[in-house]
């Protein structure tokens, strides 16, 4: 015969419920990165090279290079294949504005690149060069032309297939435990808590909850000014998401405000599935029961 439980008792599942939660978020976030990474395979199959870019004069100051956070060069070079398909000629020149974190065309650099080295020479330029100390002093990076229409239609399905993910990691176990909740409520072994499935979300989302918060007094206050790194990479299953509202922003102060209360809504997705699952679980109502009868 079941036991009554405690207030005590009680407390002490649903805090390791939460934690149970954390750990399915966790196991959900190593899933949405594999197939978020194969769908980015996909977008570049069909592409064509149509160019390179080719980064010289490399940052020796240690204090800059943190400055710049996202580069190790000042400058670089952009060459785009020719009319006649046949070499890849300069086209603009690009250096690294401290002020705006970002690079920038410099009709100056041009200039001066297309007098020094106007053709990409494949054979030399895509080779690493390095000095004795083994510092870097130039990288090449091919240039593929891009594929919009495929390109976001791919980021729009990634996007609701790691949500999928998400919920159907969760959803699950929240619905059983509601499901056996009523089961001791009815029987008079355990008070009645119709909220406990959001209680539970909370906790798991506890440390995302966090991380959305640094995002916000990241951007209201100034400080950790390159954060948004941080954000990006801690909410790997909003990288679609996060990619359509910062992409290039390499600084906090750089995004847009509207990433304030996406970010809040993202953080949200876990704790109002787990509370929409553990009442559904609790009111015996079974979504993919009724989806098959409503089919028959």
């Amino acid at each position: 015969m079941a036991q009554n439980m405690t207030p005590q008792e009680v407390r002490s599942q649903t805090f390791r419920s939460g934690l149970s939660v954390f750990g399915k978020v966790l196991l959900a976030g190593v899933l949405c990165v594999i197939m978020y990474l194969s769908c980015g395979l996909l977008a570049g199959i069909g592409q064509d090279q149509i160019g390179y870019r080719y980064y010289t004069e490399p940052v020796t100051d240690a204090s800059m290079t943190d400055t710049m956070f996202d580069t190790t060069f000042t400058r670089y070079d952009e060459y785009l294949l020719s009319e006649d398909g046949k070499s890849y000629v300069l086209d603009k020149s690009y250096a690294y504005n401290y002020d705006t974190h970002a690079y920038e065309y410099s009709a100056e650099l041009t200039e001066a690149a297309k007098a020094e080295r106007p053709v990409f020479d494949e054979k030399t330029m895509t080779e690493s060069k390095t000095d004795e100390a083994g510092l870097r002093l130039t990288q090449t990076q091919a240039l593929y032309g891009e594929n919009a229409p495929l390109e976001v239609g791919l980021e729009i399905v990634a996007q609701l297939l790691m949500l999928t993910i998400v919920i159907a990691i969760l959803y699950t176990p929240l619905w059983r435990l509601g499901d056996g909740d009523r089961n001791k409520v009815d029987f008079g072994h355990m008070q009645a808590d119709k909220l406990r499935g959001l209680k539970i979300g909370l906790i798991g989302s506890a440390p995302s909850g966090l991380v959305a918060l640094g995002l916000v007094v990241s951007k209201l206050t100034g400080l950790m000014p390159n954060y948004i790194f941080a954000y990006r990479l801690l909410t790997m299953i909003f990288a679609p998401i996060n990619n359509a509202l910062t992409s290039g922003v390499a600084w906090t102060s750089q995004m847009t405000w509207w990433m304030l209360p996406v970010a809040v809504l993202c953080w949200a997705v876990v704790p109002l599935t787990t509370a929409l699952a553990y009442w559904l679980g609790y009111n015996r109502v079974s979504l993919g029961e009724r989806l098959v009868y409503k089919k028959k």
